[in-house]
């Protein structure tokens, strides 16, 4: 027995300017509608595995349900930067945040029940074990990346910036809103579940790669800089400020320490904290030679792969 979804829009609110019937996917006319091909884009889509992932940590890096419309983000001085990588969509860089442009095939009610809705049992249990977002994983994902443009674009200022940087397309205000609300009524029906991703809102990057590294996933969820000395001085300034510090209390100390009525035990207390520095220093000296090390071999590493790969004619960009 099959199972069939509904799409999380009505047919009359969809992106009217798509050709009725599809034969390719929206956009791509290179891309048929076959499940293979449909299955493939909409992984690139929407898929948030990555992020699903660290389902337990995610309160790290941001709050539940905690979205910010887009005229809020050009209030806060940031940089909407676009990006095509579902995992990056409303996390936040410093005064950047990164934005997924929404696809017409995702405001296609026939997409959505040609490509997403109906799925069987059988299709479910082996999305669930092998195909990752396929089936109900992949629905919900897609549905999730959805609300998340119905919190982004609520005002007809939020509306104007996102069709100006062609985030969405231009379907009109009054459009966007009924086919927000229908997301809205989806997503908050009964029995529908949301991918761990999308109960939360924007995430912050340099958050989200503390997480990487203490869960040992790899060094960094995303990498934002492009030379060592970025890198270097943007993780250094903590540690100067330490050392700057440390060199006050040390220079109170030798002015104790030069007092002639001075105590045993306050003496004491300033050489083993003046030992406690030279060893701490060097520490920290060794960390960041490693440190430099681990990131090199790395990038080294990383460099042998992609040209072993393009003098096997296998490179993907």
């Amino acid at each position: 027995m099959s199972t069939t979804r509904q799409p999380p829009f009505s047919k009359s609110n969809q992106l009217s300017s798509l050709p009725a019937p599809l034969i390719a996917v929206p956009g791509f006319p290179h891309l048929s509608l076959s499940s293979t091909s449909a299955v493939t884009y909409l992984r690139n889509e929407v898929d948030v595995s990555r992020l699903d992932a660290l389902d337990e940590h995610l309160w790290i890096a941001g709050r539940k349900g905690h979205f910010r419309p887009l005229h809020k983000q050009l209030l806060l001085r940031r940089d909407l930067v676009i990006t095509e990588d579902p995992g990056m969509h409303l996390v936040w860089f410093e005064n950047s945040i990164f934005i997924k442009p929404c696809s017409e095939a995702l405001l296609s009610w026939e997409f959505w029940d040609r490509c997403i809705c109906a799925v069987t049992p059988d299709d479910k249990a082996e999305s669930a074990e092998n195909k990752g977002s396929q089936g109900l994983q992949l629905f919900e994902a897609a549905c999730g990346f959805l609300y998340s443009y119905t919190r982004i674009i609520v005002h007809p200022s939020d509306y104007r910036v996102a069709v100006k940087d062609n985030l969405i397309p231009d379907i009109g205000f009054s459009n966007w809103c009924l086919l927000a609300q229908d997301i809205a009524n989806t997503v908050s029906s009964p029995g529908f579940t949301h991918v761990p991703r999308w109960r939360y809102g924007e995430l912050r990057l340099s958050r989200l790669n503390m997480i990487y590294k203490f869960t040992l996933r790899g060094y960094s969820y995303a990498y934002m800089y492009t030379s060592y000395s970025a890198y270097f001085n943007k993780n250094l300034g903590v540690l100067l400020l330490g050392f700057a510090y440390c060199s006050v209390v040390l220079a109170a100390m030798q002015v104790v320490a030069a007092l002639q009525d001075r105590t045993d035990w306050l003496a004491a207390w300033c050489l083993r904290f003046s030992v406690m520095i030279i060893f701490g220093v060097l520490s920290v000296a060794v960390v960041m030679v490693l440190l430099f090390l681990g990131i090199f071999m790395s990038q080294f590493g990383r460099t042998l792969v992609h040209q072993r790969k393009v003098g096997k004619g296998k490179y993907d960009d």
